[in-house]
């Protein structure tokens, strides 16, 4: 009969490595998943393409929007950042186009992209900047304030509404037929780029496809 010598030593420093495994697998369980900030849906002439966004308001598509669904049921004051990438742009004024700040109270802000005061097409392309640190075009007509108000004043009008959703929307047809590319949109630092990786996390079903294939193939070839 084979004799098998066991180590006391090695049986114990095995058993030591294993309740650090347990220990490291229980930490690893115990710490609460990142919330995925995503798109909740688009919609009207919004059409997502070879990394790019296209919304366009006329007398066909009257409106485009994305929805998205970061900070929903945060305080209005979690809301640190909106800007956006703008690749071309046509058409702009008349409120338009616009981020739309939706509460839980029932009223938006309005946050306005564009050369001031008008909110006219741009001069300049490209990034727009935190447009909350631009200055006063905010619009918290809804809530009792003015057309040219600034982020710290729609704070305080807000009080304690939260936020619902917050929504990029080009809809000023009636001034002018409008349009917009976008190559993508930050919001508290979480950048959408607009290419295949927005069809991940079931974003896809928000954008319409059928499956996540047909969306990463619309969105690489743009058809």
């Amino acid at each position: 009969m084979k004799v098998v010598r066991v180590d006391a030593g090695s049986t114990q420093r095995e058993g030591t490595n294993v309740k650090r495994l347990m220990l490291l697998l229980l930490v690893v369980l115990a710490v609460p998943a990142a919330a995925t900030a995503a798109i909740s849906g688009v919609g009207g002439g919004t059409t997502i393409a070879n990394g790019q966004a296209t919304l366009v308001s006329n007398a066909t598509e009257p409106y485009s929007f994305i929805s998205f669904d970061d900070l929903t049921g945060q305080p209005v004051s979690a809301l640190s950042q909106l800007s956006a990438d703008v690749l071309s742009a046509a058409g702009w004024g008349g409120g338009s186009p616009r981020f739309s700040v939706e509460l839980s109270s029932g009223a938006n802000v309005f946050v306005y992209l564009g050369d001031a005061p008008n909110f006219s097409t741009p001069a300049t392309l490209g990034d727009t900047g935190n447009l909350l640190e631009e200055g006063t075009r905010v619009d918290t007509t809804q809530l009792g304030g003015t057309f040219y108000d600034t982020w710290s004043d729609a704070q305080a009008l807000a009080g304690s509404a939260t936020i619902n959703g917050i929504d990029f929307v080009v809809d000023g047809a009636w001034f002018a037929d409008q349009s917009v590319v976008l190559g993508s949109v930050t919001i508290n630092g979480h950048v959408y780029d607009f290419t295949k990786s927005v069809c991940k996390d079931g974003t896809w079903q928000a954008l319409g496809y059928k499956n996540q294939g047909a969306c990463v193939s619309s969105v690489h070839n743009g058809g």
